[in-house]
């Protein structure tokens, strides 16, 4: 029955991307430049209309493209004046599944891009470096309304934490998001016990949908000084204010991490999946990276995407309370 389920939700997203490259062959059809980054993803699109919001800016031909969801909150940060697209993806819809056979068809789904993308689809992190970046990010940021509830919950010191999560299989490597998920939750309450020792108040980020939020919430609910974000019903630009207003983050390796690097926000994460996009820039500095290890023949290797899907036999080692917290001392205290 869950295959059957699977299989219909696929053809309805299918389905529905049909009509949306409909749209684009329409757009397509004008003399204007709408501007739409190559996965629709949520880091990836706050990279690259920070990348190209000058030149948008430059011309009223230049018009940044809303695709619905989270996107259009994305684009609508940066940009007053955008163009929604007819068809757009709604928050109950499937968005990836529906992004997924969008971005497959190369006739009508043509973003405007001037960078490197890596073998992962995903934008190398040069994108990153730009001096301006975090100036451009803080002065939009400026000229927001910001409620009073989310001004006072960002008063007293704290850091933000984030925990991905699919299932409790440490040895799944069944996908990317997978192999960058933490199943330790003993050592995710250790955690959160030494940041609040150390007088901070610690904000979990992520909403209903996020099984690891789910289940810090489930265990850790009444802890003192721990705090959810998705109680607060906050919009697009007061997340992004309360990443700003931040000590910076801790916590798996997601694409709700970019605004606290593009802003210079302290970055542990830990759990992680080598990729090759991810390097070691001077100007990422504030990033720090802790990776996962792969015991392959009595041998230890760091966890790297080119392991995903992995047939022979292998164990996998998660990152340690105490190696976190070593880094924790490091980076934060």
């Amino acid at each position: 029955m869950k295959k059957i389920l699977i299989l219909f939700i696929d053809l309805c997203a299918f389905i529905y991307s049909r009509f949306i490259i409909l749209n684009l062959f329409l757009l397509g059809l004008t003399n204007k430049k709408f501007y739409y980054n190559h996965s629709l993803g949520f880091g990836d699109s706050i990279c690259y209309y920070l990348h190209y919001y000058n030149e948008i800016r430059s011309s009223r031909q230049n018009i940044p493209l809303a695709f619905g969801s989270f996107h259009e909150k994305i684009v609508s940060f940066f940009f007053s004046k955008y163009k929604k697209i007819f068809f757009k993806i709604f928050a109950f819809m499937p968005y990836y599944r529906i992004i997924k056979y969008l971005t497959g068809s190369t006739s009508y789904f043509k973003p405007i891009f001037n960078y490197k993308i890596g073998i992962n689809g995903l934008m190398e992190d040069d994108l990153l470096l730009s001096k301006n970046y975090d100036k451009i990010f803080k002065n939009i940021l400026a000229k927001k309304k910001i409620s009073n509830k989310v001004k006072k919950l960002t008063k007293k010191k704290y850091i933000c934490f984030f925990i991905k999560n699919y299932n409790n299989n440490i040895n799944d490597l069944s996908s990317n998001p997978v192999c960058r998920q933490t199943t330790n939750f003993e050592k995710i309450k250790k955690i959160l016990l030494y940041l609040i020792s150390k007088n901070f108040n610690v904000l979990i980020l992520g909403n209903s949908k996020d099984k690891g939020t789910l289940a810090i919430k489930k265990k850790h609910k009444n802890m003192e000084k721990l705090y959810f974000l998705e109680n607060y019903k906050i919009n697009f630009d007061e997340q992004i204010y309360i990443s700003n207003k931040s000590s910076g983050f801790i916590g798996n390796q997601a694409g709700l991490i970019i605004p606290f690097i593009l802003l210079k926000k302290k970055t542990l994460v830990f759990d992680g999946c080598a990729t090759p996009y991810i390097k070691k820039h001077t100007n990422l500095k504030h990033v720090h990276y802790i990776f996962k290890k792969i015991v392959i023949n009595k041998k230890k290797f760091q966890l790297h995407s080119k392991f995903e899907n992995y047939k022979k036999k292998y164990s996998i080692i998660e990152n340690n309370y105490r190696e976190i917290k070593k880094k924790i001392n490091k980076i934060f205290l």
